[in-house]
């Protein structure tokens, strides 16, 4: 059994981050790495193949408040999605085994989302004995862990996910915004590294690295990404963002007010605008 895995290249978002910046700014993204990055945390539920999605699209890309709004939004959407996917599979008909009394017209009741977790992580674990050498298996189990806060577990299994595929550069972005989460700043930026040499010019990884520059507090090497990223594809708008941030770190604060407001000009996602807003007028009152 192989479990379905979601395309998880930096745009995505998973399990909150932990404070790493004494800013607001935590985690930005570009409109590309938002369409690409619906990191889908594609998971095995229940009674067969169930899959529980986490349309987490406003990733690293967004300061720690807002993370955490985005999170729990697409959490509560995810949790509908696999209730809705839980009832139309057992067609809303109780268990023969467990519910043997019960009439027909009495709904079954829900499974609870830490026991659809758990049967994930059931499914997970079976999907691995029958293929152990399959790491799109171990990135599917660690997205579960990740979704339950268990990142230690969720990095062993990426390890060994890369044992088996080391240029995978789905896996090394993954093990690197899990090493992020962690603060190992330094090991997620090797990783990230190791990805630009299998993929050089991929945006969405200089962005990622950017983000763990950032991170790191290794300022003007986030702002090279962060430019490069841009000079790229000028259309990012939401790379302005960071780049906004890594400038006013490094003392730019001139050069960050008027990149932010240019961000403010072009945004488009109202729900981003009242924390720039908020920032833009910190600074300002600052000069």
């Amino acid at each position: 059994m192989k479990i379905p895995v979601g395309f998880f290249v930096i745009r995505a978002t998973l399990p909150r981050p932990a404070p790493q910046l004494a800013s607001n700014l935590q985690n930005i993204t570009s409109h590309r790495v938002l369409l690409h990055m619906r990191l889908a945390l594609y998971t095995i539920i229940i009674i067969g193949t169930i899959l529980l999605s986490f349309d987490l699209k406003q990733v690293m890309d967004l300061s720690h408040k807002e993370t955490e709004a985005a999170l729990e939004r697409e959490q509560k959407r995810a949790e509908q999605a696999a209730a809705a996917q839980a009832d139309a599979h057992s067609g809303g008909m109780p268990d023969d085994a467990n519910h043997a009394n019960v009439s027909p017209d009495t709904p079954a009741p829900q499974a609870s989302m830490q026991e659809r977790i758990q049967m994930a992580l059931d499914n997970a674990a079976k999907a691995i004995a029958d293929s152990p050498e399959d790491p799109a298996n171990y990135s599917a189990r660690a997205m579960l862990y990740m979704t339950i806060g268990d990142n230690e577990k969720a990095l062993g299994d990426l390890d060994k996910a890369l044992e088996l595929d080391s240029r995978d550069l789905r896996l090394l972005n993954q093990r690197a915004y899990l090493k992020r989460n962690l603060q190992q700043f330094d090991s997620a930026i090797e990783d990230l590294n190791s990805a630009l040499e299998v993929k050089p010019d991929d945006i969405d990884t200089k962005l990622h690295r950017g983000l763990a520059y950032m991170d790191a507090k290794k300022f003007d090497l986030a702002i090279a990404d962060f430019t490069v990223s841009l000079e790229a594809d000028p259309s990012l708008n939401l790379a302005r963002r960071p780049l906004a941030q890594a400038l006013y770190e490094s003392g730019k604060k001139a050069e960050a007010i008027s990149l932010l407001e240019a961000y403010l000009e072009a945004l488009k996602d109202e729900q981003l605008r009242p924390e720039a807003e908020t920032t833009l007028a910190e600074w300002k009152a600052a000069e």
